[in-house]
């Protein structure tokens, strides 16, 4: 693998030793031209919260890989009363077309449904989307 031992940040250890260490494990993609646009919600503990976001997207969006995703405070990061009890909520995300134009339709896209902190729909240039207008149901 090439390891030289110097202090640059780049570490070893045996597959036995990173499970022992290690509960979790995140995987970040990067990409050189990536734009980020987020919003926020926060609401009562307890209560249900649906959220629609509408947006346009253009050509320029849809000749480009497109990700959504929703998330959950990190259980890592909760405080020591919660810690080992706290538990993710459902979450939903679905991307759909708003169909205007000819039958006044919302049309199903991707989506994802998971019981854990983070659901996520990447949607591929491959994939034919037309420009126009979006919703994502969270």
């Amino acid at each position: 693998m090439g390891f030289e031992a110097k202090e640059d940040g780049i570490f070893f250890m045996s597959f036995d030793d990173f499970l022992d260490n290690f509960y979790i494990t995140t995987i970040c993609k990067y990409r050189e031209d990536f734009r980020r646009y987020s919003c926020e919600d926060q609401h009562e503990i307890g209560k249900k919260n649906y959220v629609v976001q509408q947006f346009k997207l253009g050509q320029e969006h849809i000749s480009k890989p497109i990700s959504f995703s929703v998330d959950q405070i990190h259980a890592r990061i909760m405080d020591e009363t919660m810690r080992g009890t706290y538990k993710y909520a459902p979450l939903k995300l679905i991307l759909a077309r708003l169909d205007i134009a000819e039958k006044q339709e919302v049309l199903f896209i991707e989506g994802d449904y998971v019981i854990q902190q983070n659901a996520h729909v990447e949607i591929t240039p491959d994939e034919n989307l037309d420009p126009g207008t979006y919703l994502l149901f969270v």
